[in-house]
């Protein structure tokens, strides 16, 4: 609606899937451990697509079919982070976008072959 809404604090984590090797982004919040924020990274249409919030310096918004109210969804996300993490999250985020779309892309030219 034009606002953002605060989802909670907590530890943002880049996950590796053991089994499929994807990355997902995870955020539990801090004092209550719910799942707030739980989506796999993927690089197609507006998503993957970091832009930093332009009403702060240490902020990035990025979009994504979110999984952490069990139904995906549609959402914008923001991270506020301190200034010496700001620009190693970005690259940390990105890596993982195209490690994530080469597993996907290797994944489909499987089936395609099967």
């Amino acid at each position: 609606e034009g606002e953002w809404k605060e989802r909670g604090v907590g530890e943002l984590k880049l996950l590796k899937n053991k089994k499929s090797g994807l990355i997902r982004i995870l955020v539990r919040a801090e004092k209550t451990h719910k799942c707030i924020v739980n989506h796999l990274l993927q690089q197609k249409l507006i998503f993957c697509k970091l832009e930093q919030l332009k009403t702060s310096n240490n902020s990035w918004t990025w979009a994504a079919y979110d999984i952490s109210d069990e139904k995906p969804r549609l959402k914008s996300f923001a991270v506020n982070l301190l200034k010496e993490d700001f620009e190693g999250f970005k690259a940390e985020f990105e890596k993982a976008c195209e490690h994530n779309a080469k597993l996907l892309s290797e994944g489909k030219e499987k089936e395609e072959k099967a």
